[in-house]
């Protein structure tokens, strides 16, 4: 799939990665780049709390095999912006996975839930800088909406797009730049936080989210947050710019009208390695290398297999061995 997307050279290939088109994080990573916090990024610091990912009915967010899990639905978005934001890569990792919750109410019996539910992971990055990532989806309940201005307030239930606290702070050697929920605040060393951009624009994006949200507030099943269907519209937005772009003469486009930069698959491959190394982290218990599996090493897995394959009939103590050398094989490429 890397090799297919890069094959054309006009061909727009991209993930659903819409973090990095929020306002904010794009202002964040101009900031970083202009060395507002200083030369050099020293640490990451991100904290994801939210509702839970799994419904009142067993689906595949339950299980973490069928892409289910705060890693692999949040997870995955962090990794991305990480990258986004500071260009740099991850080269160990170590990480620990949790399910607080195995049953509810509605899923017990034969079927239980095995996708994390908490997930914490530290990131040693390309140059020295370290990241720390919590990942938190046991948030539920209720939730007091009003002020003390009007003097009306109310209790009513909440679902997953209501309930969600993401904070992403980037700390320097001369301050830290810290975006909450939308909003980017710089705070030099010794001073107080300023806010650089305020998350007030009521654009056709935000209003459909909005809508959406109130109208799906009362059903079963868990939603996006806000946060991440906004930046899907605007990822959406990019992507229809950039087709456009890509149909007229390049040189004829000026440079405020480019879009920004999309997640690519190779980008995508990446992200997918530190997933795996988390896991491998979290059962291990112990720092993990990321490695990037590349196309030789996929060929040389898949052209044992289709050897032993070949092979006559083994007898079963052999078959035991073979099965241990496959495993310790795919465990070594991992």
């Amino acid at each position: 799939m890397v090799q297919a997307a890069q094959y054309y050279p006009r061909l727009s290939a991209a993930l659903c990665c819409g973090l990095r088109f929020l306002p904010a994080y794009e202002k964040m990573r101009r900031a970083l780049s202009g060395g507002l916090v200083g030369p050099e990024v020293k640490l990451c610091d991100v904290r994801v709390n939210l509702r839970s990912l799994v419904g009142k009915r067993y689906s595949w967010l339950c299980d973490e095999g069928m892409g289910g899990g705060v890693l692999n639905l949040v997870g995955s978005h962090v990794v991305d912006l990480l990258h986004f934001l500071s260009g740099r890569r991850a080269t160990r990792v170590h990480g620990t996975l949790r399910t607080m919750v195995e049953e509810t109410e509605t899923i017990r019996g034969i079927r239980r839930i095995g996708a994390d539910d908490f997930a914490s992971f530290q990131l040693e990055m390309e140059g020295g800088a370290l990241a720390a990532v919590t990942l938190h989806a046991q948030m539920s309940g209720f939730q007091q909406v009003g002020t003390e201005e009007n003097k009306f307030i109310f209790i009513r239930r909440v679902m997953f797009s209501d309930i969600f606290i993401k904070e992403v702070t980037v700390t320097g050697s001369e301050g830290h730049l810290v975006a909450r929920n939308g909003n980017l605040y710089h705070c030099r060393r010794g001073g107080n936080e300023e806010p650089l951009y305020l998350d007030e624009e009521k654009d056709e994006i935000s209003t459909a989210v909005d809508k959406g949200s109130q109208e799906e507030s009362e059903g079963d099943e868990a939603l996006l947050s806000g946060i991440y269907l906004r930046g899907l519209g605007l990822l959406f937005r990019h992507l229809a710019k950039k087709l456009q772009i890509n149909n007229e003469d390049e040189e004829e486009v000026s440079p405020d009208r480019r879009s920004p930069s999309l997640a690519t698959f190779e980008q995508a491959q990446y992200v997918q390695s530190v997933l795996e190394a988390v896991r491998r982290s979290s059962k291990q218990r112990s720092w993990t290398q990321v490695t990037l599996k590349t196309e030789e090493d996929l060929r040389m897995l898949q052209g044992s297999e289709e050897m032993l394959h070949a092979l006559p009939p083994l007898s079963p103590k052999a078959n035991l061995l073979v099965q241990k050398q496959q495993l310790q094989q795919r465990q070594r490429l991992h």
